[in-house]
């Protein structure tokens, strides 16, 4: 871009060989090094809040089904400290 030039900077035009086309609906493969992080044997955790369930269980468990097909994520070996994540309702 010269000094003459008055064009606003638009990264996907001027970088377009590193946006994708479309969005990957999965992860990318294993590195060397992955992380987890494991509870304490025996410890549990309580919620400030509970979501209404009857207001997000159809969104919630859609997302979590084509989560879970896709490996983003993956069933808890105990389900007592599954943690629900919303984002509230406008």
């Amino acid at each position: 871009m010269s000094l003459g030039e008055n064009r606003e900077f638009n990264p996907f035009v001027e970088f377009a060989q590193l946006v994708l086309a479309t969005t990957p609906n999965e992860l990318p493969p294993l590195r060397t090094i992955n992380h987890r992080i494991c509870p304490k044997p025996g410890s549990t955790w309580v919620p400030k809040w509970r979501a209404s369930p009857s207001k997000f269980y159809a969104e919630l468990t859609r997302q979590l089904t084509e989560d879970e097909a896709s490996s983003w994520i993956y069933r808890a070996e105990h389900d007592t400290n599954a943690v629900d994540l919303f984002v509230q309702a406008k």
